[in-house]
């Protein structure tokens, strides 16, 4: 158990380097700095895919603790869970989106959004804003 919730904990910081870099890749490529190419879907699939590793991983880890600590600690862990959810969600409209070259800008958005949500759920649950 320690160790599926270290690589939760610690996998937020990879999450927040590639969702960084998903964003600067579709501001320059909005902006027309650089074309959009198959390296920048890519990036983003492998992005929808980190997060649904930190969503396995995170559900495994409400699962066990549920199990051996009770209910109390879903209501510990549910604001968490939610804005993880939604984060996975945009994630992958974001992915959805990349696909086509004249929706960088929704994409860009969504990517956006995601970062939110995966900010305002790592307040959720460790009380600061990067943990």
């Amino acid at each position: 158990m320690y160790y599926i919730t270290l690589l939760h904990s610690n996998l937020r910081w990879i999450l927040l380097a590639v969702v960084l870099s998903t964003i600067l890749l579709y501001a320059l490529t909005s902006i027309r700095i650089i074309r959009y190419s198959r390296f920048i879907r890519i990036f983003s699939m492998a992005f929808a895919g980190l997060m649904d590793l930190q969503a396995v991983l995170g559900l495994s880890i409400l699962t066990i603790k549920t199990i051996s600590i009770g209910s109390s600690y879903i209501r510990f862990a549910l604001s968490h869970a939610i804005s993880m959810l939604l984060a996975v969600i945009t994630a992958h409209i974001a992915a959805r989106w990349s696909k086509a070259p004249d929706k960088v800008v929704r994409a860009l958005i969504a990517t956006l959004l995601t970062l939110l949500f995966i900010l305002s759920g790592i307040r959720e649950i460790t009380g600061e804003w990067l943990g």
